[in-house]
C-alpha cells in the first residue's frame, strides 16, 4: 500500500515533467518491474529489483522519481514492439530453451542478428511456423502478441471455434489475463500493453492452472 501511495505521488510529478504523449500508470510500471525481476526483460535495465527499490527510496521521493523516469525511458513503454523483440520476451516468459547457434532458418534473420537465437528457438518450440522470411522489424499485432504469450505459458484455449483470433481473446478473458475483450486484432500495441498481458500470466498462474484443470475435468465428463 505504501509503495502504491508513493508511486501515485511520483506519477503526479512525472506527468508534469515527461515529454511523451504516453504516461504509464502504476500497474504498467509495476508490471514492467515484475518482468524485470523475473528476467523476462533485461535485468540490466535497472540494477534494483522492485523490493529493493521500495526500500531504498522509501523516504526520498525526488530520487524515486528520477529512478522511475529512467526506468520508463529504458523500457520504452510507449513504443511499438517488433516481432524480433516479442520473440525474446515470450521465450524468456515461458522459460524456453534458447539456442546458442543460428542455423539460418529465415532469410531475413541472419547469424549476426541478436534476435536470431530467440526466433529460431521459437520455431523449434512450435511457437511460430516455418517460412522463408520472418519480418523481424515488423511490429507485432495485439492478437499475435496475445497468442504467443499464451503459447509460451502453455495456456490451452478455453474455446475452439473457426475464429482463432476470437478464441485467443476469449481464452485470455476467461483466465483473467485481459480485463476486457477486444476486437481490433491487428492493431499494434505498445510495449506496456504486451508487458501487461505477460505479467498477468505470472500473477494469475495459480488461478489459470486451476481453471484449466476444472475445464479439462468438465470436458472429460461430457
Amino acid at each position: 500500500m505504501k509503495k502504491d501511495i508513493m508511486m501515485i505521488s511520483v506519477l503526479g510529478l512525472f506527468l508534469v515533467q515527461n515529454t511523451y504523449s504516453f504516461t504509464p500508470n502504476i500497474d504498467q510500471i509495476n508490471n514492467a518491474m515484475l518482468l524485470q525481476d523475473k528476467s523476462v526483460i533485461s535485468s540490466q535495465i535497472m540494477k534494483l529489483d522492485s523490493k529493493e527499490l521500495s526500500k531504498k527510496y522509501a523516504n526520498n521521493q525526488e530520487e524515486y522519481l528520477e529512478y522511475i523516469q529512467e526506468f520508463v525511458e529504458k523500457t520504452k513503454l510507449w513504443e511499438l514492439i517488433t516481432r524480433r523483440e516479442t520473440m525474446k520476451i515470450v521465450m524468456n516468459l515461458g522459460w524456453k530453451k534458447i539456442n546458442t547457434v543460428c542455423r539460418g532458418n529465415f532469410k531475413d534473420v541472419t547469424s549476426d542478428d541478436w534476435g536470431c537465437k530467440y526466433v529460431e528457438s521459437a520455431l523449434d518450440a512450435g511457437m511460430i511456423s516455418k517460412a522463408d522470411t520472418f519480418r523481424p522489424n515488423d511490429t507485432t499485432s495485439k492478437i499475435e502478441a496475445l497468442k504467443l504469450v499464451l503459447k509460451s505459458k502453455g495456456i490451452q484455449k478455453f474455446v475452439e471455434t473457426d475464429n482463432w483470433k476470437r478464441d485467443y481473446v476469449e481464452t485470455a478473458f476467461q483466465y483473467g489475463i485481459i480485463k476486457t475483450e477486444f476486437y481490433d486484432y491487428d492493431a499494434t500495441p505498445n510495449r506496456a500493453w504486451i508487458f501487461d498481458i505477460a505479467a498477468a500470466t505470472i500473477k494469475q498462474e495459480g488461478k489459470i492452472k486451476t481453471r484449466m484443470n476444472e475445464k479439462l475435468m468438465s470436458d472429460e465428463a461430457l
